[in-house]
């Protein structure tokens, strides 16, 4: 389930029921009674994948998990707008115990059109998994700096690196056992971009380095 912001309002989406509730004015005073507001349903996923637009673009191994950056074009659901967008995400393939092969979601992976920002930079998806640990898929945009590697510098002292071959650099960082149960994620706060170990640009994980506006939507 996820709720999110679309030019028409907030989008629900649970089991690929698609909920549509249109934003109502603004305003200070509190209504007599409750505005109803109209709800548009649609069944069917948020988007769907063109199978032609596949591709793989970097694998890599870390702790037996083998993690594969895909790039799509999908359209989304005439609810969320209809339009065509580039999209991309990073697979996860671990072997069970069983010795079968099973395939789960990772993170996101930012589309490869350089914005509009100070170069070398990079953007960076993440998620964290309470029972696993931090994933995340830096896209780097190099510009005219030679980019060897990225560093993700975590609060706790941590680090990690990958290499940014295809412009791509992959993370797991498995989540420490405690025995007890993390109650907050374990997410990088810097970023560090290398040239054969010497740092060349840092820049914090939650935002890029930017002095010009973002590029509008395609």
């Amino acid at each position: 389930m996820g709720v999110f912001p679309s030019p028409r309002g907030l989008v629900s989406v649970t089991r690929g029921r698609i909920t549509l509730r249109p934003l109502g004015a603004a305003t200070t005073r509190r209504p007599e009674r409750p505005v109803e507001r109209e709800q548009v349903m649609m069944e069917g996923p948020p988007f769907t994948v063109e199978q032609d637009s596949v591709r793989f673009l970097k694998e890599r191994e870390v702790l037996g998990r083998h993690l594969f950056a895909v790039s799509y074009e999908a359209t989304m659901n005439p609810v969320l707008g209809g339009r065509r967008h580039e999209m991309g995400q990073v697979i996860v393939a671990l072997r069970t115990r069983a010795g079968t092969w099973q395939a789960r979601r990772g993170s996101g992976l930012s589309a490869s059109r350089a914005p509009r920002l100070d170069l070398p930079c990079v953007a960076i998806a993440t998620h964290w998994s309470r029972d696993e640990g931090f994933y995340g898929a830096a896209r780097v945009y190099r510009g005219d700096a030679q980019v060897t590697s990225v560093r993700l510098r975590f609060s706790d002292g941590a680090h990690a690196e990958a290499d940014s071959d295809s412009d791509i650099a992959l993370f797991f960082v498995e989540q420490p056992r405690t025995g007890q149960p993390p109650t907050t994620p374990s997410m990088p706060e810097t970023i560090e971009l290398l040239d054969h170990g010497r740092v060349i640009a840092t820049q914090p994980a939650r935002q890029f380095p930017t002095r010009s506006p973002p590029l509008p939507p395609r």
